[in-house]
């Protein structure tokens, strides 16, 4: 599974860095306004913080202006994958973005449908939301259920991005039922990689019992 930091937040990229397990960084409108700084400087700053993709999202909504958008944007780097909506306009822009071989993602995908069809017009990465789905009374783990069975029917290049996480479980669950990629924000990222209690408890005791005999049993030997 691919893990992705939905943020922007350059400490919590180069952080996560010396894990080795996290795949890129998602972005979007909102985030990019939180950050308060030129878009084109952002872009740059999280290309030179980590050495995997990023996503951009467009901000227009007709499609031969999603494309004119997204060539800007894929001009500055190879590694940018586009954001688009799966609008009927995204869709007609994915399609001939991907007949260019500019990456792209769908993105704000709520039903099956959508996912079929941003697979059909040969988007790279397709992200369901999962908490909105949530909070607008869908069991998202029924629809991405449903999204990997057509994944796997039609063997598609096209991979599924779980965004819009709320917790540890969720993640497991993604891992589960084998949702290639997730993409999380800094305070649950934070949260998963915490050290377990237990964990944390063991290595207490080992600890204190190696401080019982260490002085009979030398770490090294002569």
């Amino acid at each position: 599974m691919e893990i992705w930091l939905d943020t922007v937040d350059l400490d919590t990229i180069s952080s996560a860095n010396r894990f080795g397990v996290f795949y890129g960084v998602t972005t979007n409108p909102s985030l990019i306004s939180q950050a308060k700084i030129p878009l084109s400087k952002i872009i740059m700053k999280l290309l030179e913080t980590q050495e995997g993709p990023i996503t951009v999202q467009v901000n227009s909504t007709k499609a031969a202006e999603i494309i004119e958008e997204a060539e800007e944007f894929q001009s500055r780097s190879d590694r940018i994958i586009i954001k688009i909506p799966a609008t009927q306009e995204g869709l007609i822009a994915i399609r001939h973005l991907s007949l260019k071989e500019v990456p792209t993602m769908a993105t704000a995908v709520f039903h099956p449908n959508q996912f079929l069809l941003a697979a059909l017009a040969g988007a790279t990465y397709i992200a369901p939301y999962l908490s909105r789905m949530s909070d607008a009374g869908i069991d998202p783990f029924t629809i991405l259920e449903g999204m990997v069975r057509m994944y796997k029917n039609y063997d598609f290049k096209t991979k599924i991005l779980a965004a819009a996480l709320k917790n540890s479980d969720q993640i497991r669950r993604c891992s589960e039922i084998g949702i290639p990629a997730i993409t999380i924000k800094d305070d649950l990222f934070n949260q998963f990689i915490a050290d377990h209690p237990l964990t944390t408890q063991a290595v207490e005791n080992f600890k204190l019992d190696w401080e019982k005999t260490k002085d009979n049993n030398p770490l090294y030997f002569a």
